[in-house]
């Protein structure tokens, strides 16, 4: 009768085991999907990131902020420099 019982548990505890190493073999693959997505989204992120840098580099660049003001906002250089002194 012991036998049958110590048996009895031995099959229980290989089967709980089974069953666990199924359940930490599926939360793996779970993980590494998300992970590979998430790796995914970073790439993405980053070439969004230096496209933006770029962009910013362009529009705030000199010669495109001096032709705006002078054809779009009418300014131009002074003909003639004056300095104020403090008195």
């Amino acid at each position: 009768m012991m036998q049958r019982l110590g048996f009895a548990v031995l099959v229980v505890a290989v089967v709980i085991s089974a069953v666990a190493v199924v359940v930490i073999r599926h939360d793996n693959r779970v993980g590494f999907s998300r992970l590979v997505e998430l790796h995914s989204q970073r790439d993405a992120l980053a070439t969004e990131w230096g496209r933006l840098q770029l962009e910013r580099a362009t529009l705030a660049g000199s010669a495109r902020v001096d032709r705006i003001a002078r054809e779009s906002m009418g300014l131009r250089m002074p003909q003639t420099i004056q300095v104020l002194g403090d008195g």
